[in-house]
């Protein structure tokens, strides 16, 4: 469970899933591990005092917040699990859906995505862009991605835990390095919950820059979208020539500055975009073969050498 600035959620977040595992999954031998995203709040006392009174919590503090994914990440690293599940700490991903996650993964599947078939009282806005980039992301990144979205909330076998072990690329997507691996995943559809307590961290500029670490860490299409473009100026420019000679043979004179001025703003600009393009390209690129370790650890409630 990632946390950043949960202090008021994470006493209940924590009643609940044992509620659960009691009550929906007795037979299940479970433990929480909590990652304190660089919390500015009393985060990080409550984990150590839930670490004290109860044994199957682990809890781990990164120096700074480097983000959910990576913060999961580094859960996931410290987890020994025959399963792993990832849960929001904000309550919004009812923790009541894990115990179907189970059933399903008794059944053999790998992978169970928790898929949001509802959510309550949700900006306009922030359902278009979601309802978007789930279509992009099928369309042109991971043709395996539920179809109704889905955020990192899943249970994941120890196999494909092992395997996004061994994946340390910096520009990380959980449910893309997930979906990636193949293997046979199961869909529970749930209603995501309205949060309560907190303020979300999962701001317009978050939810632009995941898109731009799925689409170019999963997908060809913006180096792809650069030909096009490219295939459409070319097409453009030489139908501008067309209509100068024509008017040329017709009245002896080009006419036009104004048409050349935005052919040369216009075709500016796409330079512009396929240089910045594939200057994305490269910085990450850059970013990731000095193979700098991902996250640094402040604190934690466990041997952290052993774990």
């Amino acid at each position: 469970m990632p946390v950043l600035n949960e202090e008021g959620n994470l006493a209940a977040l924590y009643d609940e899933v044992g509620r659960v595992f009691r009550d929906k999954a007795p037979h299940v031998d479970w433990r929480v591990v909590f990652v304190d995203d660089g919390s500015r709040d009393r985060s990080w006392t409550l984990l150590t005092e839930l670490a004290r009174r109860h044994p199957n919590v682990r809890a781990l503090r990164l120096n700074r917040n480097y983000g959910a994914h990576l913060a999961i990440s580094a859960g996931i690293q410290c987890a020994d699990g025959d399963a792993v599940v990832v849960l929001a700490a904000d309550l919004q991903d009812p923790p009541a859906v894990v115990a179907e996650f189970v059933r399903r993964w008794d059944e053999g599947f790998k992978v169970v995505w928790g898929v949001r078939a509802a959510r309550r009282r949700e900006a306009w806005h922030r359902r278009a862009f979601s309802r978007a980039f789930h279509w992009l992301v099928r369309r042109y990144a991971l043709p395996t991605y539920p179809s109704q979205g889905t955020g990192s909330f899943c249970l994941i076998d120890r196999v494909v835990a092992r395997n996004l072990r061994r994946m340390r690329e910096d520009f990380r997507t959980i449910f893309g390095l997930v979906t990636l691996q193949g293997y046979p995943a199961a869909e529970v559809p749930y209603v995501r919950e309205e949060r309560v307590r907190g303020q979300s961290g999962w701001s317009v500029r978050r939810m632009i820059h995941t898109a731009i670490d799925v689409f170019t860490s999963y997908s060809h299409l913006p180096v792809r979208m650069i030909t096009w473009v490219g295939v459409l100026s070319c097409l453009l420019a030489f139908l501008g020539i067309v209509y100068q000679v024509a008017v040329y043979a017709l009245y002896g004179s080009v006419r036009g500055w104004t048409m050349l001025f935005a052919a040369v703003c216009f075709f500016g600009g796409v330079q512009t975009l396929a240089l910045g393009i594939l200057g994305e390209y490269i910085w990450r690129t850059f970013h990731e073969v000095k193979r700098r370790p991902l996250w640094f650890v402040e604190d934690a409630t466990f041997d952290l050498e052993r774990a």
